[in-house]
């Protein structure tokens, strides 16, 4: 995945846990997404390139995106003191895409700096062009992809559970993100949408069965039914599966709209009905865009 989305052969990447960004040290809007100490190769050269690999992902890209890139260029160029490459992935239409590279010059025209990093628009890359090259890993993309109909995503899935037939873990993530970008994407039609949804439930019950799914509803049982004999109260389990669908909906609204992680824990954290939290959970998902998402997220709590 890192390879398609920087454009060159990746032959390594490790994980760079930057701790400048963590949310109890610094603004969430300084937090990367992605930054991977990498080494690489062009397609066509044997030169191996090593740099600071830096992806954000933006669903709903506003003005100062550019900016903000800048800006995590020279913090992490101040720490690691080593070239940076940047990817910004726009799995969605959007009409505000942002263009590189970005140029900061004066009136008359000097130019003070030229910040390069690469733009991966996914609903303007043809769906077709992964099947072709048999890129299976890359199946969970398809969705937000140009081209991407009933026919060719039914074929993905089928593709997708025969490649990872032996590694169940690995299908599960892989099926989440398919089942994300799906929701949220305006490459596919209503009726297609419908007619994969319908071709994923005999795989609903493996996404049930996953570690984060479980663990979530292990965690609020175990939450309630302490606190429900502790207090004698009979509402403990379901202000127990309340606080995990409290941390459920933060962390979908985290990586759908990231801008409103703030609102919706402010939100969220009235609510004590696990069915009105579920059903927010659910709309969020299915979510077009920011404006909608945020007009569900005021409606807790009211």
């Amino acid at each position: 995945m890192l390879s398609y989305f920087f454009g060159e052969e990746v032959l390594s990447a490790h994980e760079v846990k930057e701790s400048l960004f963590k949310r109890e040290t610094i603004k969430t809007a300084l937090r990367v997404d992605c930054a991977y100490s990498m080494q690489s190769r062009k397609p066509g050269q044997q030169r191996i390139r090593t740099f600071l690999g830096h992806t954000e992902f933006e669903t709903a890209p506003t003005d100062d995106i550019i900016g903000r890139l800048l800006e995590y260029y020279g913090i992490m160029y101040r720490k690691h003191k080593q070239p940076i490459v940047q990817v910004l992935v726009c799995p969605f239409e959007t009409a505000n895409l942002p263009t590189a590279p970005n140029e900061v010059a004066l009136e008359d025209g000097e130019v003070q700096i030229t910040h390069h990093f690469r733009v991966v628009a996914l609903w303007k890359r043809e769906a077709t062009e992964l099947l072709a090259k048999d890129w299976v890993e890359l199946y969970a993309l398809l969705p937000a992809m140009k081209g991407a109909t009933f026919a060719l995503l039914s074929e993905a899935l089928k593709a997708m559970r025969a490649f990872y037939a032996h590694d169940e873990s690995r299908l599960r993530t892989h099926l989440l993100w398919f089942d994300t970008f799906l929701n949220r994407t305006t490459t596919v039609s209503e009726a297609d949408k419908e007619r994969t949804y319908e071709a994923m439930n005999d795989v609903e019950s493996l996404l049930d069965s996953g570690r984060f799914v479980q663990k979530r509803v292990a965690k609020s049982r175990a939450e309630g039914l302490a606190e429900g004999l502790a207090e004698g109260k009979a509402e403990g389990l379901a202000e127990g599966e309340a606080k995990g669908l409290q941390e459920a909906l933060a962390i979908t609204v985290e990586f759908c709209f990231p801008t409103l992680l703030d609102l919706a824990q402010q939100k969220a954290q009235h609510v004590k009905q696990p069915e009105v939290l579920r059903f927010v959970l659910r709309a969020i998902k299915a979510a077009p865009n920011e404006e909608a998402a945020r007009a569900l997220l005021e409606t807790l709590g009211a």
